[in-house]
Formats: structure tokens, sequence, C-alpha cells
């Protein structure tokens, strides 16, 4: 219902745009998360998408890269440099930065 609320007032649902739909709970949900959404976006399966690659070598062009970022803002509730995804090229490093700024270890989340 709220889908077509939003559609009557000229609104979309962001729902392709979600990289988490809810906060990730550990390493492993993020990895899962960020896996999902970059395979998606390159138009494979998540199962074959090697972590190691650059997001470049996935497609990812500058304007695709600062999107995700923001959907990455949005989704996580963390303020996210521009150059993200330039910074920490692959999924493998991306996961290990956002693990460490969403500080699980200490059981909360740092926004700084």
């Amino acid at each position: 219902m709220w889908k077509k609320m939003l559609t009557l007032v000229g609104l979309k649902p962001r729902t392709s745009d979600v990289v988490f739909a809810r906060p990730p709970a550990n390493e492993q949900e993020v990895r899962a998360g960020l896996t999902a959404a970059v395979a998606k976006r390159a138009g494979l399966d998540a199962g074959g998408l090697d972590p190691e690659r650059t997001f470049a070598q996935l497609g990812f062009d500058s304007l695709q890269a600062m999107k995700f970022t923001g959907n990455l803002e949005k989704d996580l509730g963390l303020e996210l440099d521009p150059t993200l995804m330039w910074d920490h090229p692959t999924v493998a490093k991306l996961t290990a930065y956002l693990t460490e700024r969403l500080d699980f270890a200490a059981g909360r989340r740092s926004i700084a």
C-alpha cells in the first residue's frame, strides 16, 4: 500500500538502489550485501563474483561508484567519502573498511 501512496504523490520507493535492506550485524552480512549488490549491478550471479576484482573491472564508472556510495551512506547511516570505491576498490577491501567503520567488535557503530 505504501508503494501505491508514494506513486500517487509522484515518488518512487527506493528498492532497486538498496544495498542493505537492514543494517548488517556482522562482517559476513556486510560482505554478503556488498557481493549481492555489486553482482546485481555487474549482471553476475553473486556466487560467481570474485571479491578481488576491482569495481572498475566489474564495469563501475565514477558516476555509478558515487551513486553506490550514496546508497551505502543511506543504508548504513555513515558519512562516506565520494572516492570510497576507488580508495577501497574491491568487495574484499570495501568489506574490511566498512566493517571497521561499523565497529561490530565493540558492539557499537562508529559514525566518525
